[in-house]
C-alpha cells in the first residue's frame, strides 16, 4: 500500500483482495489456488487493532490554525480545506511525494503534509483573494479585516454597501439603489445604464411642462404697458390748448387702449372754471401721428382726448379741472388715470367719475347723485357725503373706505376681492335701502340707519357696530363669523347665516315675534333674555330652539354649522 491518504484506497490494493476464482480456470487449478492463499501472509483491515499499520488515517486534516483562516475557509457554508483528498496517487504533483525511506505511520505522515500547507498558506496570497483594480483611485481595505465575521455575505464591504461584481453567467448581482445608480452614473459612454437614461427623461419632462406653461398664460403674466407705465422719454405734445374755459359744467373723456398712466385732479375754481391737459408721447416720433382731441364749449364744457391703439407707443396725460362755482355737473370717463377731487363740491346735480385700474378719491359732496366706478383700483370717501337721490359705489380687487353718507333713498357699496370699512362710528343712513356686498373681504360697519340692509360677504367676517332697521336686515356670509347689535325696533326681521364659524347677535330688548336657531349636533344655541323670563320654546334642544318672545310680529333666524351661536335680548 503506497498511498495513504485515501483511506479507501487500501481496500482497492490487489493484495487485500486476490481472485482465486479466475474466468475459465480449471478445477486442478482452483484447487491449487486454495492452497497458494493459505500459504500467504494474512492481511489485516487498517480498523484492527492488531493491523501493524496501526490505525487508520483520519478522514480530514485537523482545522488550521486561527491565524490561518481566511473568510474563503470559514465563510458561511464553506468547506474545510483538504488538499490531496480526491487526488490520493499525487497525479497532478502539486502535493509532496512521501520519503521513501520514512518509516512514520499514516498519521504522523499526514501531520506533516498539513504543517507544510500550513507554511504554503502564510507565505503565498490567497488564491481567492480578489486582485485590485490598476485603474482604482482608493485602496481597499485588506480581506482579512474585511472578512472578518463568517457570518457576512462574500460581497458585504464595511460601509454597509456590497461591492460591485464581475459579471458571471447565471448569477444574479444584487446591489442597492442608489449603488445602482452611483454605478450607472460613473459608466462611460455606451455602457451607460438605464438609471442615467431615467435622471435625463425627468429633467426633459420638466422642460417641456415648463415651456407649456409659459406658452399658456404667457398672455396673463406678460406685463402689459398700459397699466402704470412711466413712458420714460416721453415728450409733450403740442397740439393741445395749454388752457379750455368752463363756463358751467365740465366733461372730460379720455380714449385709448395704449394710455399708460395719468391722473385728473379736480379742484373748486370760484367764479371762473377752466381744464388745463398736458399729454406726453414715446417715442418722440410718434407724437403727432398717435394723439388727438376734439373740445365742445359752452354751458357744458366737453373735452375728449384720444390716443390711437398703437402697440409701439405710450401716451400719459394729466389734466387739472377748476369747476366754477355755479357747476352743477361733472362727469370724467377716463382709463388707466388715477381721479382725485381734492375741494368740497355743492349744490351739484351729479357727479359721475369712471376709470379703471387706478384709484378715486373724493373730499366732501353734496348733490343730488353720486357714482363712483374703477376696477382695479380702491375708492376712498375722505369726508361727508349727502345725496338727495343715491350714492352708488362700485370697484374690484379693492377695498372701499367710507366716510359718513346720507342718501334720500340708497346707498350701494359694491366691490370683490376687497373689504368695505366705515366703522369707527361712521354712519350710513339711507331712507329705503343700503346694499353692502364683497367677496373674501371684510365688511366692518359702524351705525346702519334705514328701512333694510342687506350685507353680504364670503370668506371674512361681517361687523356691524349698531343696526336700527325699521323692517329687514339680511347678514350672509361663510367660513367667517358674524357679529351685529341691532338697536330699538321690536318688529325688525332679522336673518344671520354663516357656515364654520359662530353668530352672535345683540337683539332689542323690545323685541317681539318669533326665532328660529340652529347649528351642528355638537355645537350649542345659547339663549339669555336680559328683561326676564319672556321666552316660550316649542322645541328646546342644545343644538337647535324654536319659539317665540312675546306676541309680536318680528323674527330672528340664525343658521350655522360647526360653531356655537349666542343671541342675547339685552340691545
Amino acid at each position: 500500500m503506497s498511498n495513504y491518504d485515501n483511506p479507501k484506497a487500501y481496500y482497492n490494493d490487489a493484495e487485500y483482495t486476490p481472485d482465486p476464482f479466475a474466468s475459465g480456470s480449471s478445477g486442478a487449478g482452483r484447487s491449487g489456488s486454495n492452497s497458494g492463499r493459505m500459504d500467504r501472509k494474512p492481511v489485516h483491515k487498517p480498523d484492527e487493532p492488531d493491523s501493524p499499520a496501526g490505525p487508520p488515517p483520519p478522514y480530514s486534516p485537523p482545522p488550521p490554525t486561527s491565524s490561518a483562516r481566511t473568510s474563503n475557509e470559514h465563510g458561511y457554508g464553506a468547506l474545510e480545506s483538504q488538499a490531496g483528498l480526491l487526488d490520493p496517487n499525487n497525479t497532478t504533483g502539486l502535493y509532496p511525494s512521501p520519503s521513501p525511506s520514512s518509516s512514520s505511520s499514516p498519521y504522523q505522515y499526514q501531520h506533516q503534509q498539513h504543517q507544510q500547507r500550513q507554511q504554503q498558506q502564510q507565505q503565498q496570497p490567497l488564491l481567492s483573494s480578489p486582485v485590485p483594480s490598476p485603474t482604482s483611485s482608493t485602496q481597499r481595505p485588506s480581506q482579512k479585516q474585511q472578512w472578518s465575521n463568517p457570518h457576512l455575505p462574500r460581497d458585504w464591504e464595511q460601509n454597509r454597501s456590497h461591492r460591485p461584481q464581475q459579471s458571471q453567467p447565471g448569477r444574479r448581482r444584487l446591489v442597492n439603489d442608489g449603488d445602482e445608480d452611483d454605478e450607472d452614473d460613473d459608466m462611460d459612454g455606451g455602457e451607460r445604464g438605464p438609471g442615467c437614461c431615467r435622471k435625463w427623461c425627468k429633467y426633459v419632462f420638466v422642460a417641456i411642462l415648463i415651456w407649456i406653461v409659459a406658452l399658456k398664460y404667457s398672455d396673463i403674466i406678460k406685463v402689459s404697458p398700459i397699466h402704470g407705465g412711466s413712458c420714460d422719454g416721453a415728450v409733450q405734445w403740442e397740439g393741445l390748448p395749454s388752457r379750455v374755459a368752463v363756463e358751467k359744467n365740465a366733461w372730460l373723456t379720455v380714449e385709448g387702449r395704449r394710455i399708460a398712466t395719468g391722473e385728473v385732479n379736480v379742484h373748486y375754481g370760484g367764479d371762473e372754471g377752466a381744464m388745463a391737459a398736458k399729454v406726453y408721447v414715446s417715442p418722440a416720433s410718434l407724437k403727432d401721428d398717435v394723439v388727438s382731441y376734439h373740445l365742445q364749449e359752452g354751458d357744458d364744457t366737453h373735452l375728449t382726448i384720444k390716443a390711437d391703439d398703437r402697440d409701439d407707443v405710450c401716451v400719459k396725460v394729466e389734466v387739472d379741472i377748476w369747476l366754477p362755482e355755479k357747476a352743477e355737473r361733472l362727469e370724467i370717463r377716463a382709463t388707466n388715470m388715477a381721479v382725485r377731487v381734492l375741494d368740497a363740491l355743492q349744490k351739484m346735480d351729479t357727479t359721475q367719475i369712471t376709470t379703471s385700474n387706478a384709484p378715486i378719491q373724493l373730499a366732501a359732496w353734496e348733490g343730488d347723485k353720486l357714482v363712483l366706478l374703477t376696477s382695479n383700483g380702491e375708492v376712498e370717501l375722505t369726508s361727508d357725503v349727502v345725496a338727495d337721490t343715491a350714492v352708488y359705489v362700485q370697484s374690484s380687487s379693492a377695498a372701499i373706505r367710507v366716510h359718513h353718507i346720507t342718501a334720500k333713498h340708497r346707498i350701494d357699496l359694491h366691490t370683490s376681492n376687497g373689504a368695505v370699512l366705515a366703522g369707527d362710528g361712521q354712519t350710513l343712513q339711507a331712507d329705503d335701502m343700503i346694499s353692502i356686498q364683497t367677496s373674501n373681504g371684510e365688511l366692518d360697519l359702524g351705525v346702519l340707519r334705514s328701512d333694510a340692509a342687506e350685507l353680504r360677504s364670503s370668506n371674512d367676517r361681517i361687523t356691524v357696530s349698531a343696526a336700527s332697521i325699521e323692517r329687514t336686515l339680511k347678514v350672509d356670509t361663510a367660513n367667517a363669523p358674524i357679529a351685529v347689535r341691532v338697536l330699538d325696533v321690536k318688529d325688525v326681521q332679522v336673518a344671520l347665516t354663516t357656515s364654520n364659524a359662530e353668530i352672535t347677535a345683540h337683539m332689542p330688548n323690545a323685541f317681539e315675534g318669533r326665532f328660529l336657531l340652529q347649528t351642528s349636533r355638537h355645537n350649542r344655541v345659547l339663549v339669555e333674555d336680559m328683561k326676564g323670563n319672556n321666552i316660550e320654546y316649542d322645541e328646546d334642544k342644545p343644538y337647535y330652539k324654536q319659539g317665540r318672545r312675546f306676541s309680536g310680529k318680528g323674527t330672528l333666524s340664525t343658521r350655522t354649522t360647526n360653531a356655537d351661536t349666542s343671541v342675547v335680548f339685552d340691545a
